[in-house]
């Protein structure tokens, strides 16, 4: 069964657009939720992360497209 993680909430920059980066990477204890050996990759669409393709490629750096957005997680 998907389990969902509570939401990344994080403050805008001094811009106000939004946009702001983040660190995808502080979520993955609770996305792996103890498990050890496991490969986590962050993509911005359903898609893509069931395809494999695409992955954002500085999740620890990553600046999000949206003020809201949904990030999708693949893992193995």
């Amino acid at each position: 069964a998907i389990t969902p993680i509570t939401d990344f909430d994080a403050c805008d920059d001094e811009t106000l657009d939004g946009i702001t980066e983040v660190d995808l990477t502080s979520k993955e204890a609770e996305i792996l939720n103890g498990q050890n050996g496991i490969d986590v990759t962050y993509y911005t669409s359903a898609s893509n992360a069931e395809n494999g393709v695409a992955a954002i490629s500085t999740p620890s750096n990553y600046t999000n497209i949206a003020s809201t957005q949904q990030i999708h997680v693949r893992y193995m």
